[in-house]
């Protein structure tokens, strides 16, 4: 895209337990409340089991919005035990949240990278709150850990 940048920032934290039921909670987008920093909730939820497909709406607050944002999600990868992906789409803007899982020591490697495409314009804003927005996505793996830790 002219004038637009690719940005991406990953995560990683090891867990207690394993791939599969790691996997299990973190494709389960209703899970998602438990281990954000960022009071996401849940709006409408497909019926059954996580899927590729599936479909979500959320809102959230947004670090660089400085508000609650809403957003439609996609399931866009779904392989268990290894790999789930979805999209996260907020008017023109859109955010792929890839998860995967490898195991590691007797326990599971839970690594995230979020990845958009930014105005090129943007990117001194963004680059105001990167610490902020790096601090948060810790965060959330780091209770992400403690949620898979307690079951």
């Amino acid at each position: 895209m002219k004038d637009f940048t690719a940005v991406k920032a990953s995560s990683r934290v090891a867990v207690a337990c394993t791939p599969a039921a790691a996997f299990a909670y973190v494709s389960d987008i209703t899970t998602h409340p438990h281990w954000s920093p960022d009071n996401i909730r849940v709006l409408k939820a497909p019926d059954g089991p996580p899927a590729l497909g599936a479909r979500y709406r959320t809102v959230g607050f947004s670090v660089v919005a400085k508000t609650d944002v809403e957003a439609d999600l996609e399931v866009t990868a779904f392989e268990p035990p290894h790999r789930f992906v979805f999209v996260a789409s907020n008017g023109p803007r859109t955010f792929e949240n890839v998860f995967t899982f490898t195991p590691s020591d007797g326990g599971t490697l839970v690594e995230r990278t979020i990845s958009f495409m930014a105005p090129s314009q943007a990117l001194d804003g963004l680059k105001a709150v990167d610490r902020e927005v790096t601090l948060r996505r810790d965060k959330a793996l780091q209770m992400l850990k403690e949620r898979l830790e307690q079951k």
